[in-house]
């Protein structure tokens, strides 16, 4: 699965399909994850949901933009 977005529903999403037992991604097209500038994300979450998603070893792609959905 590709998760679109990487702010903190788009992280929690991920994890939630990789605990489910998914192969998943994140695709993020500003530089950083869950970079609060949609919404703050107060600052001991986020860390917290980037923990995971190494933990998890969930790969992003951040500065990327998807082009073509097939």
């Amino acid at each position: 699965a590709v998760v679109v977005g990487g702010g903190q529903v788009g992280c929690e999403t991920a994890l939630w399909l990789k605990e489910k037992g998914c192969d998943v991604c994140i695709v993020e097209s500003l530089d950083a994850l869950i970079s609060g500038k949609a919404e703050p994300v107060p600052q001991p979450n986020r860390d917290m949901l980037l923990e995971l998603l190494l933990y998890h070893q969930i790969p992003a792609y951040t500065g990327t933009t998807v082009k073509e959905i097939t």
